[in-house]
Parts: C-alpha cells; sequence; structure tokens
C-alpha cells in the first residue's frame, strides 16, 4: 500500500513539473512574441535621426513601456557639450531595435495663432493645369501635348518675353499668325524649352490648354514666429484644384479673414468655413511648400513676447488630450479639446504624423469636427505647440491628420537659410 502511494505522489510530481515546464515555455514563448514585436513595431516607427533640446535628456514620449533609450557614450552625453549623440534603442534593455542619432539644438519658441487668414498666391510665370485636344480644319489635335508641355508645368517665357498672366499667354497665341512660339518652362525645379505650334480653329489660335496664374482661399495661421519676424499657416501646401501640384509662388498676401458662417461636415461630404478677406495686412508670403506657406510679418501683435511657447520636438508628442486653437464663428480664436489617438514618428509623408480626434462638444456642433479653412489651426499639448491640423477623414469629419510643428519650423529655417 505505502509502495501504491508512493508510486502515485512520485506520478503526481512529474505532473506538477510537466505542467510548470509548460507554463514556463508559454511565458517565455508570449516573453518572446512580445519582445521580437516590439521590437519590429520600434523599428518601423522610429526615425534615424531626432533633435533636442540643449541640457534635456532625449526621450521619446509615446512609446509603450518596456522600450529602453541609453546613450552609446554616456559620458559623452552626460558632458552636455557634443552638437549630437547616439542612443541606442531595444526592449527591455534585452533585445537590440536600432540607433539613433540625436542632435542637440536650441529649442524654437513661437506664438500660436489660430486666427483665419486669407491668402492670395501669384505664380512665378503661368500653370499649365489642363491639356486637351481641339478640332481644327486637318481634325483633332493637342498642340500642347505634341510640344511635351504637361500638367503642373510653369510657363515663363514666350518668344523670350516674360509671361506672367493668363491674358498674356492668350494673346501671344491668337496672335501667333500660324508661326510656331518658343516656349520656355519649368517643371521640377528644371528649365526646359519646346516649340509650340497653335492650329487655326473656326475663329483663332489655339494651343489646347489652360493656364492659371494665381490662386486664393481661406486657412488657419498656425504660428507667428518673433525672433525671425515670420509666419506660418495650413500645414501643407497649397495645390492646383485641377492638376493637383503645388503652386508656385512667385509673389503673394496674406490677410486676416472673418468668418461668417461654418458649413457643418458628415460622413463623405467635409464641410467648410465661409468668411472674406479683410484690409488688415499679416504680411507678404515667400513660400508655399508642402509644411506649409511661410511669410514675412508685418508687424509684431500686442503683447507678443509673452505669448511665445516651446515648439515640441517630435518625440515629445505623446497620444493622449490635447487643444487645438481655431476660429470657426465671428467670435474670434477659442480653444477646443481634441484626442492625438496615434503619432507616427517615422512618416514618409511630413504633413500627416499624427490622427487626431475632436472630442469638444462646441466645436461638433457648430462644423462637425473638422472642415476646409481649419487647415493650419495650432495643436497644443503639455503647453508646447507640438502640431497643426492638416486634412480631415472624409467619411468621419471628427479625425483627421495633423503635422508635427518641428516639421514646420524646421523648414523655415531652411527656407530663411537659402535667402539669406
Amino acid at each position: 500500500m505505502r509502495r501504491k502511494a508512493g508510486i502515485q505522489a512520485l506520478h503526481g510530481g512529474r505532473n506538477i513539473l510537466s505542467a510548470a515546464v509548460k507554463m514556463l515555455s508559454a511565458a517565455a514563448f508570449c516573453f518572446s512574441s512580445f519582445a521580437f514585436t516590439a521590437a519590429a513595431m520600434a523599428d518601423s516607427k522610429l526615425p534615424d535621426e531626432f533633435n533636442a533640446a540643449i541640457g534635456q535628456d532625449f526621450v521619446i514620449s509615446g512609446f509603450p513601456n518596456g522600450i529602453t533609450v541609453k546613450p552609446v557614450d554616456a559620458a559623452a552625453e552626460a558632458s552636455g557639450t557634443y552638437s549630437s549623440a547616439e542612443y541606442s534603442v531595444s526592449v527591455l534593455g534585452i533585445i537590440p531595435v536600432k540607433n539613433v542619432t540625436v542632435r542637440y539644438t536650441d529649442r524654437n519658441y513661437v506664438i500660436p495663432s489660430g486666427e483665419s487668414f486669407g491668402i492670395r498666391l501669384y505664380s512665378d510665370g503661368v500653370m499649365v493645369v489642363g491639356i486637351s485636344e481641339i478640332v481644327s480644319e486637318d481634325g483633332k489635335s493637342s498642340p500642347a501635348y505634341n510640344a511635351g508641355l504637361r500638367n503642373g508645368d510653369v510657363i515663363t517665357h514666350i518668344d523670350g518675353q516674360r509671361v506672367s498672366q493668363n491674358s498674356e499667354v492668350t494673346k501671344a497665341i491668337s496672335d501667333c499668325g500660324g508661326k510656331s512660339l518658343k516656349i520656355t518652362f519649368e517643371r521640377n525645379g528644371k528649365t526646359y524649352t519646346a516649340e509650340l505650334s497653335p492650329v487655326l480653329t473656326a475663329n483663332s489660335y489655339k494651343a489646347g490648354m489652360w493656364v492659371r496664374d494665381s490662386v486664393a482661399g481661406i486657412g488657419t495661421l498656425t504660428y507667428i514666429d518673433i525672433e525671425n519676424m515670420t509666419f506660418a499657416g495650413l500645414g501643407h501646401g497649397i495645390t492646383d484644384s485641377d492638376c493637383g501640384e503645388i503652386y508656385p509662388i512667385g509673389s503673394g498676401a496674406a490677410v486676416y479673414a472673418d468668418i461668417a458662417s461654418a458649413v457643418k461636415g458628415t460622413s463623405g461630404y467635409p464641410g467648410e468655413l465661409k468668411g472674406y478677406f479683410t484690409d488688415k495686412a499679416i504680411g507678404e508670403l515667400f513660400a508655399n511648400t508642402e509644411t506649409g506657406v511661410y511669410g514675412a510679418l508685418a508687424a509684431l501683435p500686442d503683447n507678443a513676447a509673452n505669448k511665445a511657447v516651446p515648439v515640441a520636438y517630435r518625440q515629445e508628442v505623446e497620444e493622449g488630450e490635447a487643444t487645438i486653437l481655431a476660429t470657426v464663428d465671428g467670435e474670434g480664436v477659442k480653444e477646443y479639446t481634441v484626442e492625438i489617438e496615434k503619432v507616427n514618428y517615422n512618416a514618409n509623408n511630413k504633413t500627416r504624423n499624427m490622427v487626431i480626434r475632436v472630442t469638444d462638444s462646441r466645436l461638433l456642433q457648430t462644423t462637425g469636427g473638422i472642415v476646409q479653412g481649419m487647415s493650419g489651426s495650432p495643436i497644443i499639448q503639455n503647453g508646447r505647440l507640438v502640431g497643426a491640423v492638416t486634412h480631415v477623414f472624409v467619411n468621419d469629419p471628427t479625425r483627421g491628420y495633423g503635422i508635427f510643428a518641428e516639421n514646420m519650423t524646421e523648414n523655415e529655417e531652411l527656407l530663411l537659410k537659402k535667402a539669406a
């Protein structure tokens, strides 16, 4: 009887041991799966380079617990004398993800705005926005296409004469008398020439192309840079509505705008702000780029120095509560609550770095969420300017994309260096 009991006890011990081994194996598998999944996620979300404020620790706020960041050269990092340093990113300090370079810079301070502003852009030449066939005595043809012109090209000269207005192009074509015209145009930053041969229709000579020399619209001013006496808005470039290319700027002006009403956005239909330009100038525009429009400020707003806030570095932006500044009625700038639902530090698209959702009942009641004209609305989190609203989700107007404020200020610095 005792022998039988001993055998039963031995079998029971083996079962317990076997169960324990299985549990440990399962736990190890789960840990391994978590670690490698976290490592893959971190690698895909991380750029190779970051900027950080001089004298402050480098921390990636939006990463989950378990992702650790440590300086490769701790002594150099602690000294605070290096202009850049290398950091290693790992899972629990065990599984390496990648090394990133951190450049130490002086933090930027700007004044968040939220004011509606009117924009007028005049191209440096005229942009080709449409090409089609035309009917002549010889049948259908497209002189513009045959000459090599395409949508988005900017015509700067015709027969050596500078052109900057639609009417100048129309006149040159209609007065050609059947002769070919030498066209000078720009495409992707390069200059080309072509021979355009207009054809005679029933009424006049035509080339089969549409051109545009200016655009205008309403958006939101993102910030004012008091140090450089500049301003920035929209958070994305102004593109031509026909060809989709960023509109080339020869000159431009920005003025404050008054909002008269808002058309509420619904699923499948983006709403919009309706307003009009005032005579109060903000300044002259000097750039229309992927990250927004930039201009030289005419005058500082009252008490400007007291309104400046720090610009967040991308790694300081985190999921969670935030606010936006926007003008959606005749009562001026107001602050509204939003939720940052997703942050992508390594976004290839410079204007879609985060996903935000409007949570403020007042804004939802007035606009339904994000509407056209709110592009550029500053996003504030933890007392810093972290970004600007750029796009609305057409099928869900409560949600949209935002750009990192750092992308906007970084591009501004590059533009000013080129102009210097």
